[in-house]
Formats: structure tokens, C-alpha cells, sequence
């Protein structure tokens, strides 16, 4: 997203980045890109699972093992109190992974297991239970990023 930091408001920055980004199929909205075309949608497709894959390497599992020391109470209490909501996007993430697998477009190195992760071993703090569940395909996908 460019701006002209004299000219742009925070408001028409943030409003950038909801319509052109934070949509279903960001790809298209890239000049020359249409939704009409099948070799584009499997693009776009691919395009997202690289997303997801990088969100999940380096947003959370890098933020998780080595948080930036200036904010690593914040960082922590976030996947603290996120943990239930993020262990089901990881979950809708495995089975968008499962449906490509089952379209023979899945990314290398991924399973269809789900390995459980004691709660120390994630670096989040858990409060409700034991143990927690990761999707090891979505995991894996990270790790193939």
C-alpha cells in the first residue's frame, strides 16, 4: 500500500489495507488478474496456502518460540487468551490442506495426522487443559514455507 504521508490519513491507510488485503481472494486484486479464469484461481489458491503457510511459520510459531523481548509479555498473553480461537483457524487451515490434498494440489510434506503438544512445549501458557491439540498438517505446511 502506497501513500503520500503528507496527503494519506491513518484512517485512509487502514481502509487501504481492510479492502485491498484483509478480503477472501487477495490475488485479484492485482491488475490483469481475473477470478474468470480457472489457471488464475488455482493461483490464487496457491497463493493463499503460501499466506497461511508463512502466517503460521513465522506470525505464530516464530512470535511463540522467540518473542521480541520488548513485547514477549503482550506476545504471550495474546496466544494465551487467542489459543482457542488460533488452534480452530489451524484447524480450518488443515482441512482447506486436506481438501487440496484430495485435489492433488497439496504442498509437499504434508500429513493428515494431528500431534498433541504438551502445554509447556507450545510456550503458551494453558490454563484450561493439559495438553493441546496442533494440526500437524498445518505445521507441516509452515515448515515446507
Amino acid at each position: 500500500v502506497t501513500g503520500l504521508p503528507d496527503a494519506s490519513s491513518l484512517l485512509q491507510v487502514l481502509l487501504s489495507i481492510q479492502s485491498l488485503i484483509f478480503v477472501p481472494d487477495p490475488y485479484f486484486n492485482e491488475p490483469g488478474y481475473s477470478a474468470s479464469q480457472e489457471s488464475q484461481q488455482k493461483q490464487s489458491k496457491q497463493y493463499d496456502r503460501q499466506i497461511r503457510a508463512a502466517t503460521l511459520k513465522f506470525a505464530i510459531l516464530g512470535q511463540m518460540k522467540k518473542p521480541s523481548p520488548l513485547f514477549s509479555d503482550c506476545i504471550n498473553d495474546h496466544f494465551r487468551l487467542k489459543k482457542r480461537r488460533i488452534l480452530a483457524q489451524l484447524e480450518e487451515w488443515e482441512e482447506l490442506e486436506r481438501q487440496a490434498g484430495t485435489s492433488k494440489t497439496s504442498v509437499p510434506g504434508t500429513t493428515s495426522s494431528t500431534s498433541t503438544i504438551p502445554a509447556g512445549k507450545t510456550g503458551v501458557p494453558d490454563t484450561a487443559s493439559s495438553t493441546s491439540t496442533v494440526p500437524a498438517d498445518a505445521v507441516a505446511v509452515a515448515a515446507a514455507a
